[in-house]
Order: C-alpha cells, then structure tokens, then sequence
C-alpha cells in the first residue's frame, strides 16, 4: 500500500498496523504554529512537534518514565536537567540544529530565550495516546 502525505495538512498518523513513511520533519516542524501536535503515533514512539512563544517553558511535569530526544530546528533556548525541579545538575543554552537527549527519569525545562518560536521535533518512547 502506497500512502501519500500532504505535509501542509498533515493531521496524527496512528499506525496500529505500522507502514513504513518518509516526512520532511524540519518542514513540518518549521511550519507548525501549534503548541503542541502529535504527527505520528506508532507502537513504540511517538513524534510531536511544537511552537514555544518567547519566555514560554515547557516541562517534564513529573512525567518521567519517557525517554526523549528533542531537536531544535529553529530559536534558541535554555534548557535544565535535574533528578527533580529542586536538584538541577546541568543548564545549557542550546540553538538551531542542537539535539537535546532526556533519559526517562530525568527532571528537565526548556524555556525559550529567543525574539521568536521555538520550533522543536520531540520524539519520546514508549508512545503516549494521542491528544490531539
């Protein structure tokens, strides 16, 4: 089966039977203006990307049993790991292309520190349901 993706409309691929497929993630990424949106639901990994405004965080809101891998497309942004909120043990500032690697059961922040979005590419293992 051949299945084609318009990458202007793309809406959650959920693959309960995955098939492989080719994206261009920096397009999808660079063009989302959403918060938060979910491009890909497999078995085992999920794909999101998301849209943070100026001085905006996102956290781990104790939700550590994921791992993560996070690239920065474009925006710059300061980013803190820590066992816990209280016990930060690593803050870097970190820009376009940068890839940010959060082992599950890693406390951690990113909070954009740029005039623009920051756009970013999350992929996170085990998936999660999907929510929107």
């Amino acid at each position: 089966m051949r299945r084609i993706i318009d990458m202007h409309s793309i809406s959650v691929i959920n693959d309960p039977i995955p098939q492989p497929i080719v994206i261009d993630v920096e397009e999808i990424t660079e063009n989302n203006f959403q918060r938060e949106k979910t491009i890909w639901n497999g078995e085992y990994q999920q794909i999101k990307v998301m849209s943070i405004m100026r001085n905006e965080e996102i956290n781990s809101n104790n939700n550590y049993e994921y791992d993560r891998f996070i690239r920065i497309e474009s925006g710059r942004a300061l980013v803190t790991f820590g066992k816990s909120e209280n016990e930060i043990t690593l803050e870097r500032a970190v820009d376009d292309d940068n890839a940010i690697i959060i082992p599950a059961g890693t406390w951690y922040s990113i909070k954009n520190i740029d005039n623009s979005n920051l756009k970013l590419m999350i992929i996170q293992s085990p998936s999660i349901e999907v929510l929107n």
